[in-house]
């Protein structure tokens, strides 16, 4: 791979499950061009200042020491990338804000620094994409740029909030403004510390450890994903791109290289799920495949058969038992929204609540259903109540959840499923 020129953005406190095209269109456009994953982790504890210090660094909080918010001297001189990369002759630069992340990155590694001494301010976010317009003009080869929006109002407000909202999308103009100024020939890294949940995010729940990373780069295909990816992998990442050595102490991998197509990473998923069966007399895979099958015939779209074949992949992510995770409707829609059309998430997203208004609207319904379907449907909350039945149905895309309940419902066999190469087109076609 050809030494590029790299840009590194965190935008802290940026749960995946709330990144969709109409929440952050700029994040998920710009992963649409390279390689993605909405489920990543970070490193425990899951607060800003260590997860940060990883991130420069390639290290776990037990080796460099930094276990919460508190400034504190490194326990190691490992240097961060930046560091590295100045020591491997490359020009870096620095966008920062907050001092507990301005001490992150050493007195000497950022040839170009610009710190705004306040911290977690309404308007930092702002402030910084302005100061890139200058900064970045100089075409540093590696750089890094910090944004806070989100943090700050999942803090004040809740992850989740409307506050929390208008925050990804404050986060998500500023992104696109760097990004100009970074021009279409800088490899790009935008990744986050943290999830959350709430008002906080230090538990070691998924909630508030999963993350993602986004990688535009040359020799990175568009529309690709990697299986998995860590925050100790941005820095040998950086170094891979940028062409220097990294430290022998970073302990994470390079993700460029490691990327597959898209289609191919939602195939394995669903090969992956057929070592699970809760309950029912098909395993997952095959209970996938049926329900595709049944769209497919029926002549539904190709996002509804899409849909159907990928409805239960939040099993893959939630908390399962017996039956399978509760609440793997919204689990699955979660992991799927950022690169998939409304078309083919929201049906999988409302699948859950389609099985509970159709017990409570269609008194021959529940006879369809299977044991497992039963015994699951008391774990999912029972049969929508009146109000949630009127609010459900004016709910949009309810009408095709209920129509791929009805093919859940029966995508059960008998005989065998068709392959599931059979479908590999159908994903590529929705996938654009």
């Amino acid at each position: 791979m050809e030494f590029q020129r790299v840009l590194v953005i965190s935008i802290d406190g940026v749960a995946p499950r709330f990144i969709t095209p109409k929440s952050m269109p700029h994040l998920c456009a710009l992963a649409r061009t390279g390689a993605s994953c909405f489920s990543a982790r970070t490193v425990f504890p899951s607060i800003t200042t260590p997860a940060h210090a990883s991130m420069l660094r390639g290290i776990d909080p037990s080796v460099h020491g930094i276990i919460d918010n508190t400034p504190k001297v490194l326990s190691t001189d490992w240097p961060s990338f930046l560091l590295q990369a100045k020591t491997a002759g490359r020009s870096t630069a620095a966008l920062l804000n907050w001092p507990p992340i301005n001490a992150l990155v050493e007195d000497h590694a950022a040839d170009q620094r610009f710190y705004l001494d306040g911290g977690y301010g309404n308007t930092d976010d702002e402030r910084i994409a302005t100061e890139a317009q200058t900064v970045l003009a100089s075409r540093p080869d590696v750089a890094f740029a910090y944004l806070i929006s989100p943090d700050v109002a999942g803090h004040d407000h809740g992850w989740g909030s409307a506050q929390y909202y208008d925050a990804l999308a404050t986060a998500d103009a500023a992104l696109a403004s760097i990004l100009d100024a970074a021009g279409d020939d800088c490899a790009i890294l935008v990744t986050t510390d943290h999830g959350g949940h709430g008002t906080d995010h230090t538990a070691s729940e998924p909630i508030d450890m999963v993350t993602f990373v986004v990688l535009r780069a040359v020799g990175v295909d568009p529309l690709t994903s990697f299986a998995e990816a860590s925050i100790l992998d941005v820095a040998p990442t950086v170094a891979e791109l940028a062409g220097f050595p990294p430290a022998p102490a970073w302990s994470g991998i390079s993700l460029a290289g490691t990327e597959q197509p898209l289609a191919d990473r939602l195939v394995d998923m669903l090969a992956s799920m057929r070592k699970h069966s809760y309950g029912e007399a098909v395993n997952m895979e095959e209970h996938s495949l049926f329900t595709a099958a049944q769209a497919r015939t029926a002549g539904a779209s190709p996002e509804l058969i899409a849909a159907c074949l990928l409805h239960d992949v939040g099993h893959l992510y939630g908390v399962t038992g017996a039956w399978g995770s509760p609440d793997h409707a919204s689990a699955g829609a979660a992991v799927l929204q950022q690169l998939l059309p409304p078309a083919v998430v929201e049906p999988i997203r409302l699948h859950v609540d389609a099985k509970r208004f159709l017990v409570a609207t269609d008194p021959d319904y529940v006879d369809t259903l299977s044991t497992a379907s039963r015994a699951s449907l008391i774990e999912q909350g029972g049969p929508l109540d009146d109000a949630e039945c009127v609010a459900f149905r004016n709910r949009p895309w309810a009408a095709e959840a209920i129509v791929l309940r009805r093919f859940d419902d029966s995508g059960k066999g008998p005989g065998s499923p068709p392959p599931l190469d059979d479908f590999r087109p159908i994903l590529q076609q929705v996938l654009g």
